[in-house]
């Protein structure tokens, strides 16, 4: 196997040295470069999945009169899946779109466009406590679609839930409810956390 070990020394010699020069080099740091959105946020949204799941179930268990061990089982593991797949894809998703956008950034002089692109990484203004808390709501809409739409499909088309009706309304209304929790407690504990730490 030298051969492979020489790949491998040439591998990490290449991006090493690239690597020391980028440190090495006289760049001075901004304190606007933005904040990434994903390790901030995300540790929130899993935090509280046990209580999404909780709304969720219940709602569904109210509305479609299943089974409560089927309604756990069907909640829990659609929510798992989504939370844990689909909220950084859509951060991935977004971060790209806002890298692709710089042009149209720079040129733009609306707030609320700039706030929409930037929501994956934004550059908070100094001393503004609701910048991230604006960001996390804006990161929660193409969660929350991404989210009801796959919950959708699990519980109802592939009958996740056992049960003979249909449940794609009662899926998404449910999910209605968990993303306001969402939304409410997720803004409040960042509001606080600029605050106080």
């Amino acid at each position: 196997m030298p051969g492979r070990r020489n790949l491998l020394k040439h591998l990490r010699t290449r991006h090493l040295v690239p690597a020391l020069l980028l440190l090495a080099s006289p760049v001075a740091a901004h304190a606007d470069a933005g904040i990434p959105m994903l390790p901030v946020t995300y540790p929130l949204i899993l935090l509280y999945l046990v209580p999404v799941i909780a709304i969720e179930t219940v709602y569904i268990r109210q509305h479609m009169h299943s089974r409560w061990l089927n309604t756990i089982a069907a909640t829990a593991g659609a929510n798992t899946l989504t939370m844990l797949l689909g909220y950084p894809m859509i951060w991935i998703l977004l971060t790209a779109l806002e890298f692709h956008s710089t042009e149209l950034l720079n040129q733009t002089h609306s707030a609320a466009l700039v706030t929409a692109l930037t929501a994956a990484w934004p550059t908070p203004a100094y001393g503004d406590p609701w910048a991230v808390p604006i960001a996390f709501l804006l990161l929660l809409v193409p969660a929350f679609l991404l989210s009801a739409f796959v919950e959708g499909i699990l519980l109802s088309r592939l009958h996740w839930l056992r049960s003979e009706r249909s449940s794609t309304r009662t899926v998404w209304i449910s999910n209605v409810f968990s993303y306001l929790f969402l939304a409410i407690v997720g803004c409040l504990e960042l509001w606080w956390r600029d605050k106080h730490l």
